[in-house]
């Protein structure tokens, strides 16, 4: 999708936050993405309102939920694994508006004190930060553990990591996770490591993890750490359990083992997903 189909595409979006900007002249946003209710949308910190929040979602139908402007997802991508990592990678495509950017995945509950820290590497001009891999510190053990838990398929990640191998990215070059990530987006060296992941996700894995450390070494970009990583015991945010991790393990293992990523499972994730909502409103 080129720039000006996704300006027009957007336009709509990029009106929304125009005004909320306008009024509250705001340069930072808060965000996530949730589809197929993977995950409850957490409150938003209590008292800190220095920053927007917005959750992108198709399934979500309120206008406002737990403190979080609900937006449309505006990825014109068809699986809804896709549209959530659309919107994660590229906020400098959608969220233009802004400078910096906060995202958080739909399980991350942040802490009012752990966004005063963000505040502060944004007034130190920090531009990228991620959070450091609890276990593993390289992209190929990285690759070797996607592979045992069945997250992808062997083809895919075998060619994968040819392809880095050959372009002679080191081993042990560090690991980060990607549930929490502050990007000054309006960076043009930030928005090109953005466009490389994002091409790295559609031609090899969708799994954000394995490719993140390889883009921001090839495009010579410096990051920092934050305190902790993603486990439950970080003082700055709180990681739970996904709401739909059975459905979406299964989804994962069907895509990647047996239709190879083809998307041809969507479908039935779709309906499962519809059939657990009219279960739980039955239920009420």
């Amino acid at each position: 999708m080129d720039d000006e189909v996704i300006c027009n595409k957007n336009s709509r979006i990029r009106k929304v936050l125009a005004a909320y900007e306008k009024m509250h002249m705001r340069k930072v946003l808060v965000y996530t993405a949730i589809e197929n209710e993977y995950d409850s949308l957490s409150p938003t910190p209590y008292g800190f309102n220095d920053f927007h929040y917005v959750c992108f979602s198709n399934t979500i139908r309120k206008k406002y939920k737990n403190g979080w402007q609900i937006i449309k997802n505006p990825s014109a991508e068809k699986s809804a694994v896709l549209k959530c990592r659309d919107v994660k990678i590229n906020p400098h495509k959608y969220l233009s508006n802004y400078e910096y950017s906060i995202w958080v995945d739909g399980s991350v509950v942040l802490s009012a004190e752990f966004l005063k820290y963000i505040l502060n590497c944004i007034v130190k001009k920090d531009t990228i930060i991620f959070v450091k891999h609890r276990v593993r510190s390289c992209v190929y053990e990285e690759a070797e553990a996607c592979r045992r838990s069945l997250k992808e398929n062997d083809d895919i990640i075998e060619r994968q990591v040819k392809v880095y191998l050959e372009d002679g990215y080191p081993e042990k070059n560090g690991l980060v996770e990607t549930g929490v990530m502050l990007r000054k987006h309006s960076e043009i060296s930030i928005q090109e490591v953005m466009d490389l992941w994002w091409s790295n996700i559609k031609s090899h894995s969708h799994r954000d993890q394995l490719s993140v450390n390889y883009c921001l070494w090839k495009k010579s970009v410096d990051y920092k750490l934050m305190p902790g990583t993603m486990s439950s015991n970080n003082p700055g945010f709180i990681v739970q359990r996904h709401r739909g991790k059975m459905l979406a393990n299964w989804y994962f293992f069907l895509e990647a083992r047996v239709f190879q990523g083809k998307n041809l499972f969507y479908p039935a994730y779709v309906l499962l997903g519809w059939a657990k909502k009219i279960k739980m409103l039955i239920k009420l």
